[in-house]
């Protein structure tokens, strides 16, 4: 996960990230949410939920963190004003990933 995030940081700079971690359901402890913390701590990351495909447990969290995360972006004046004026949003938009 650091690997990615030091390289994501590196191509793009500043970018929103939400880290979702899965198998919450399970007794799994190759990585304690602790060393997860960390990371996001390190790299400023604000949203670190953890979530269970097998019972739902937090995946709506994890979408609805997301949208609102892109309704901020969208609802930037300095952005309306561009899209308004029919300029190009995209080097702000591409800065984000969904994994």
């Amino acid at each position: 996960m650091e690997a990615y995030l030091r390289a994501k940081e590196e191509e793009l700079g500043t970018c929103s990230v939400v880290i979702s971690v899965n198998k919450s359901d399970l007794n799994w402890t190759e990585i304690s949410m602790a060393q997860v913390q960390q990371v996001a701590n390190k790299y400023k990351i604000k949203h670190v939920i953890e979530t269970s495909a097998l019972n739902g447990a937090n995946v709506n969290k994890v979408f609805e963190t997301v949208a609102n995360m892109a309704l901020n972006v969208i609802s930037d004046p300095i952005l309306v004003d561009k899209l308004e004026r029919g300029e190009s949003i995209l080097p702000v938009t591409k800065k984000c990933n969904i994994m």
